[in-house]
């Protein structure tokens, strides 16, 4: 057993050092091993005992008992561990730890370059929320809810005093989401969403790049930065990603998730703020150089 710890905490101490860890894996291993073969020896001598104990011999019920309560053991020592990680809202992302957000590289990209930062219209919460709310009136489609429900603040769209945007036509919605990203963006800025890569196709100078990453660490950070379960996080981002396409979709005509749209693509699960930050501000400035 102290040889079982000892494999263990090589494994800890290795962290991402992989040979190192397969070194504490065999030590585990091995200590396993001899257990398990003093286990099922002392299976034998429990039979032994209990026929010189009571007279009467029972194989078939001591090793029946035996195997069922190992199996339950493992069972449920397993399930615990599965349990555990899911409560605690646990979700694998790269080095452990969450990786960054849009709404993180954004703003430093703004401040580095000294302009303004137009955040995206529809927060991942907003889009959850009128998702719900559906659900009250289901013949009502997705996206005309999400108008609906967000009509009333301020948005991409102009503020109109309340009046709900589902009632407007697709034309007027799009002229006004370019009015808007183009007014937020006459004197440069930089912009998340808002089919930005569409209305600034061909504004001289504008660098369009699109934030991917593993779907694993795109959850958690989501997770870390809304505070909720990685089980809510998850379906959250599936949801999410689905209506944000399908509104551009509908609205632009085209796919957000198209690679070929953009200058740059970043892989946050490999890159950190600060280098995915000066790649971004080093293009921009080569590109309006």
């Amino acid at each position: 057993m102290r040889t079982a710890l000892v494999g263990a905490l090589i494994v800890y101490v290795a962290k991402t050092n992989t040979q190192f860890a397969m070194v504490g894996l065999f030590v585990i291993g091995a200590s396993m091993a001899l257990l398990n073969t003093m286990t099922w020896a002392l299976e034998a001598d429990t039979v032994e005992y209990g026929e010189w104990k009571t007279h009467i011999r029972t194989e078939g019920a001591t090793y029946g008992a035996f195997s069922f309560t190992r199996k339950c053991g493992q069972a449920i020592g397993a399930s615990l561990v599965g349990f555990a990680l899911g409560y605690y809202g646990y979700v694998s992302a790269v080095d452990g730890k969450a990786q960054p957000q849009p709404e993180e590289i954004g703003p430093k990209v703004a401040d580095a370059l000294g302009v303004q930062w137009e955040p995206q219209a529809f927060t991942s919460a907003s889009i959850e929320e009128a998702e719900a709310a559906r659900i009250e009136q289901p013949d009502d489609g997705v996206l005309s809810r999400i108008f609906r429900t967000l009509g009333g603040s301020p948005s991409v769209l102009e503020d109109r005093g309340g009046q709900a945007l589902f009632a407007t036509s697709d034309y007027e919605l799009v002229q006004e989401n370019n009015r808007h990203v183009l007014e937020a963006t006459k004197d440069g800025g930089v912009i998340l969403g808002r089919n930005g890569a569409v209305i600034l196709a061909d504004r001289p100078g504008a660098v369009h790049v699109l934030l991917t990453g593993a779907v694993g660490d795109r959850v958690a950070r989501a997770a870390a930065a809304a505070g909720i379960s990685g089980e809510q996080a998850a379906r959250r981002q599936v949801r999410e990603d689905a209506i944000r396409a399908e509104m551009s979709q509908k609205l632009y005509h085209w796919d957000p998730r198209d690679p070929s749209r953009y200058d740059l693509v970043i892989n946050t699960s490999r890159l950190d703020v600060p280098t995915s930050v000066e790649i971004i501000v080093r293009a921009s400035r080569g590109t309006a150089g």
